[in-house]
């Protein structure tokens, strides 16, 4: 397993205002293809706090499974947070497109 220290990772941080329009999916996919093809990444990571459920959705669109659970301390806060990971290989058979009954299920959001 890559030392988590080594690790190519997507991240993002957007104004409120601008959630729920499908951008951080747009740009976190970008950023993917990019490591693959450009950096011949073996594999893309997130970090996603366990509770933000729209982030998860981003991962899970991107082909990331869960590879890990951690704790990050932060301010004094021990904050639970899931390792998302997808290798080239997975992003390869990946790429002809989604049909509709190979896409990924996504958790709800309330």
């Amino acid at each position: 397993m890559t030392s988590r220290f080594h690790r190519l990772e997507v991240g993002y941080l957007f104004n409120r205002a601008f959630w729920r329009h499908g951008y951080a999916t747009e740009a976190a996919a970008a950023i993917r293809d990019r490591a693959f093809t450009d950096l011949a990444a073996s594999e893309v990571w997130a970090q996603v706090r366990d509770t933000n459920l729209a982030s998860m959705n981003v991962a899970i669109r991107l082909g990331m499974v869960v590879r890990c659970r951690f704790t990050k301390h932060y301010r004094g806060i021990d904050m639970p947070h899931l390792g998302f990971a997808v290798t080239r290989d997975e992003w390869r058979r990946r790429q002809p497109g989604l049909t509709p009954t190979s896409r990924p299920r996504l958790l709800p959001q309330h």
